[in-house]
């Protein structure tokens, strides 16, 4: 507690000779953010900023890893050019930048287009493009202030809601071809049954928004159209009012 994340994070920049960069109100353009996945800059805590035809500046929270510059360069084929920022500021941005790159719609095409193939639901839980998807949902309801969201099968379509301030209201309506794999997906990170559709089940998420942890109660329950999921999120950030 002596000093702080961003005082140790620009003294490591000026030992590696490297650039102190303050992400939070930085833009970032689609077709930069899409050279790196967002599952790897994810797990790598790297975030790309800007490219050319040659570079790609990435930010990241210690600018001696020389295997993660590798990797990068491997990755992009690109000559790869180091900034730093703290851990928590780059964990920040990749939820905010990736976010706002990939709206809800192009989401559901991509993650539509990339199941087309896939028969296991397991498989299909890990597909990139539906956890993405569900990220997104789970990420918009907890903007919104939701304290619950709601999955709700029909007959020809899966209805997304958000209850905020006790109203239940429409968010999105998903296609039939995804209802079984985001019921696989939801299933998968709340540690649930995945082949068992007949019974009631109950299940917990820790989802993190940059380093923020909030808890996620998860309940499945049998209907006409298939499963519906209700996920009631407890984050601690928010204010309780009387």
């Amino acid at each position: 507690g002596f000093v702080t994340p961003g005082q140790i994070s620009k003294l490591l920049a000026k030992e590696s000779s490297t650039e102190y960069i303050d992400l939070e109100n930085i833009f970032i353009n689609v077709e930069t953010l899409n050279k790196v996945p967002f599952e790897f800059a994810k797990d790598n805590n790297v975030l790309p900023i800007e490219h050319n035809e040659v570079i790609l500046k990435v930010a990241l929270s210690d600018t001696f890893d020389v295997v993660l510059i590798d990797k990068l360069k491997q990755l992009t084929q690109l000559y790869i050019e180091v900034v730093a920022a703290t851990k928590q500021a780059i964990q920040e941005a990749i939820t905010q930048q990736y976010t706002q790159a990939a709206n809800v719609k192009s989401l559901i095409d991509e993650a539509v287009k990339a199941l087309t193939h896939q028969t296991d639901e397991a498989e299909v839980g890990q597909a990139a493009a539906l956890v993405r998807l569900v990220d997104q949902l789970i990420i918009e309801g907890n903007r919104q202030r939701a304290t619950d969201i709601h999955i709700e099968p029909e007959k020809t379509s899966t209805r997304i809601r958000y209850r905020i301030d006790g109203i239940l209201y429409q968010e999105c309506l998903l296609p039939l071809a995804l209802r079984s794999s985001i019921e696989a997906r939801l299933k998968i990170m709340a540690g649930l049954d995945v082949t068992e559709h007949r019974i009631p089940q109950d299940g917990r998420i820790e989802f993190h928004i940059g380093q923020k942890k909030i808890d996620i109660r998860v309940s499945t329950l049998p209907t006409q159209y298939g499963q519906s999921v209700v996920m009631r999120i407890f984050d601690k950030q928010m204010t309780v009012l009387d």
